[in-house]
């Protein structure tokens, strides 16, 4: 990776940004001691360490386009006839030239981090904020962060990450931008005035405008200053990123639509249900995804009922209408090829496997999403009830959500080898989980109102696999006997 620091040329070349980082993060520590002096207030490293690598003036004149050089550098030269046949699509040049900038990138931030830890001699370590930053008379970087992270290494991992996701960001948009036009020439200019307005945006613009300033996006202050959240500029990066892959694979993007329009058109129902979940009394991320899970036992409560009949039960048809679409007519055959009920069943199960963890893992992040946007706090504790742990409610979440849905697709498995039609499997299913109200009986077991209620998630997970090995034992015994 760190193949550039072979040549005399490149140390010189990396010597001089150090240099020129060393002199702007001189600046910065002198100003802090300064403000220290005249405040009579004490430091430690995160306001220094969190100062040089938030310092919008280093980033906006000087690593902006330096890395910005580099980047148009990566996309010239490899965009030639033999390495594009090497690399045989575009899709690999744009990772290629992608691969090649991260090595800039990232020698970039460790030397960063070489001249943040020479100037840190001296300063005093803590792990909390300074008396500096709690000071609301004098202007630091800190001081607006504080009030929104209260750990200062989590706000230091959250300043790095910034500048590494907005500058890979940057980095594709010329990709894109130079596979649309082909022409070195408009490349640069469009480079060259992104990097203007950068300048002309964090000088001129005020602050009700700070979502058009492009530092808002790698300066974590000014994120904090004009999202009120640290995590809005990583959905600007990612809205970003669909949209390039989109217009770029539009004609696959429509082919996988067309296929899968079932599953796209269930994904996005169950991002509506989860949205229109009231969050008056919530504060926390977890308050929300706690209360969209929420699920019911003895209290019968429609629209808890109703979110979960879509959110789970609905997965469970969108699974089964897939099987057997893809099944249909070709079961024998796979039976006859794998020569073993069991061991057909064991393949069809780990397919089912692996949906439910990557759904149950899509709920998860789509639920934080959701409680950022609505502006709850990013904090993963539940306020209403916080004798709760959070490794309970994980637990009961991803292990016995899983189990849960396995369960569910089995069962419906199950009537639909008995009466070959999916339809009175589903019913059943439904009419026996709006019913159900046992904890023995597996039919909404992984509703989290069972952890709030304290009851033990593992005996929860027993019940269910217990239910689940006499379902896959019934599926054998009616595929040996020939009964469908």
């Amino acid at each position: 990776m760190f193949r550039i620091f072979h040549s005399k040329l490149d140390y010189f070349k990396w010597s001089v940004v150090a240099c020129i980082i060393y002199l702007y993060s001189l600046r910065s520590k002198e100003y802090i001691f300064f403000l220290s002096y005249t405040g009579k207030k004490e430091v430690n490293i995160w306001d220094f360490i969190i100062s040089y690598f938030g310092n919008p003036y280093l980033v906006t004149y000087f690593i902006f386009p330096f890395l910005c050089f580099y980047s148009v550098f990566y996309i010239v030269s490899y965009y030639e006839y033999v390495v594009l046949i090497r690399l045989g699509s575009l899709n690999r040049w744009v990772y290629q030239t992608t691969i090649r900038f991260l090595e800039i990138l990232i020698t970039t931030i460790f030397i960063w981090s070489c001249v943040s830890l020479i100037l840190l001699k001296g300063v005093s370590f803590s792990s909390s904020w300074s008396t500096l930053s709690k000071d609301y008379m004098l202007l630091t970087e800190t001081q607006t962060i504080q009030k929104f992270i209260h750990d200062p290494f989590v706000a230091f991992l959250w300043q790095i990450l910034l500048l590494f996701f907005f500058f890979i960001c940057l980095h594709i948009i010329f990709c894109f931008f130079y596979l649309l036009i082909q022409r070195v020439r408009v490349l640069i200019v469009f480079v060259f005035s992104i990097w203007v307005y950068t300048i002309v945006s964090f000088k001129r613009f005020p602050n009700h405008l700070g979502e058009f300033k492009i530092p808002s996006y790698f300066s974590l202050t000014q994120t904090l200053e004009t999202f009120r959240h640290q995590a809005f500029p990583f959905f600007v990066f990612f809205f970003i990123a669909c949209v390039l892959v989109v217009l770029w694979n539009r004609r696959r993007i429509m082919e996988f639509f067309s296929q899968y329009k079932h599953m796209v058109l269930f994904l996005l129902t169950v991002f509506v249900v989860m949205w229109v979940q009231q969050s008056k009394n919530m504060k926390t991320s977890m308050d929300f995804f706690g209360v969209v899970f929420l699920g019911t036992t003895k209290h019968l409560r429609l629209l808890p009922l109703l979110t979960y009949m879509i959110i789970y039960v609905g997965f469970v048809y969108i699974v089964n209408v897939c099987w057997e679409r893809e099944k249909k007519n070709m079961i024998y055959y796979e039976l006859i090829r794998y020569s073993s009920v069991l061991k057909w069943l064991k393949k069809e199960t780990l397919m089912v496997t692996w949906l439910a963890l990557l759904y149950l893992v899509f709920l998860f992040f789509v639920s934080l999403a959701i409680s950022l946007l609505k502006g709850l706090s990013f904090r993963f504790f539940t306020s209403f009830q916080q004798d709760i742990s959070l490794f309970s409610l994980l637990y009961h979440f991803f292990i016995n959500g899983y189990l849960q849905i396995v369960v569910y697709v089995l069962f419906v498995m199950l009537f639909n080898f008995l009466t070959r039609n999916r339809f009175y499997g589903i019913a059943l299913l439904v009419i026996i989980t709006g019913c159900s109200t046992s904890p023995f009986i597996p039919f909404k077991l992984n509703s989290l109102i069972y952890v709030f209620e304290g009851r033990s998630v593992y005996l929860i997970s027993l019940v269910l696999i217990l239910w689940l090995t006499g379902i896959v034992m019934s599926i054998s015994l009616l595929l040996r006997r020939k009964m469908f």
